[in-house]
């Protein structure tokens, strides 16, 4: 059958198969491969100059996506490295802490971080919360703030301690008050001037909790009434009286009875606006007593 068909339209292949090298529809690439199907075969060894550009703007596209996935990912580890708290070097805010102080603030902080691990990134790390954890062990500390400096995830830890305005002597330990109301017993400034005096010996008697809260209201009456200009001289807890304090300030020489009950803000504002009437009046008195809410008293 095979020798009724024109010799033109056979393809001998070595005497084991045909194909047909020229299809309907196809162009010619000019090869004289039979395994070239077409121009727009992109695999051909052959290509056209059409097929060829389109094969080199994909290869281009995918070099470039290559290198922008490579140098982003590259930019945000950087950035990562920069950000993360890995190792940290403490130091105090206008006030240098002992190497033995650092290492105990260090720990706490590290203890902070076991809970919170996603904090170590500065745009993570909330300092109130962690000024809050340490201070639970070292009440001293008002803040902590933590600054990326390298890229190798070294950062600088700056820790703000109180700074006291008064100091008690309980059980042989000093102990501080600042002009918030919180009592701390580290101390890293000079000693305070005010003392607080015990003529009722309540430090011996009723212990640390009477004496915490007579130190916070001293330094809460401290910070109120420095913001009216006024500074107190000396401190003390007048005999058989266990939620008095007498207070003298710079500023006048007759003591005001003050009570550890009543709001330290609201005996401030007292103090002030009657000593201002006195002062008007010419009257020296012995004491003022502003303990009653409304009322004051003066001999």
């Amino acid at each position: 059958m095979n020798d009724e068909l024109p010799r033109r339209r056979l393809v001998q292949d070595g005497g084991k198969s045909e194909s047909r090298v020229f299809r309907v529809n196809k162009t010619i690439t000019g090869s004289s491969s039979r395994r070239i199907a077409s121009s727009n075969e992109f695999g051909a060894q052959l290509q056209s100059p059409r097929a060829k550009t389109h094969s080199l703007h994909n290869a281009r596209r995918r070099l470039w996506i290559t290198l922008a996935v490579v140098v982003f990912g590259a930019m945000a580890t950087t950035l990562l490295l920069h950000q993360l708290t890995v190792k940290y070097y403490i130091h105090g805010s206008g006030v240098d802490i002992p190497a033995q102080r650092v290492g105990l603030y260090k720990d706490a902080l590290d203890d902070y971080f076991k809970h919170r691990p996603l904090e170590r990134l500065n745009g993570i790390f909330n300092s109130l919360d962690a000024r809050k954890f340490i201070s639970q062990k070292h009440p001293e500390v008002q803040g902590i703030s933590v600054v990326a400096t390298g890229i190798d995830g070294s950062s600088d830890v700056t820790v703000k301690l109180r700074k006291p305005v008064a100091v008690w002597q309980v059980g042989g330990k000093n102990k501080y008050v600042d002009s918030q109301g919180m009592v701390f017993e580290y101390n890293a400034y000079s000693s305070p001037g005010l003392t607080i005096k015990d003529s009722n010996n309540l430090n011996r008697t009723s212990g640390i909790v009477a004496s915490n809260s007579f130190l916070e209201f001293v330094g809460r009456i401290s910070g109120a009434t420095e913001t009216h200009g006024l500074t107190i001289k000396s401190a003390e807890i007048p005999r058989m009286k266990t939620r008095q304090l007498a207070v003298v300030f710079n500023e006048f020489n007759y003591p005001v009875k003050l009570s550890i009950e009543r709001p330290a803000g609201e005996q401030a504002e007292d103090i002030v606006r009657i000593v201002r009437h006195m002062k008007k009046r010419g009257i020296n008195p012995e004491y003022l007593d502003v303990r009653i809410k409304g009322r004051a008293y003066y001999k």
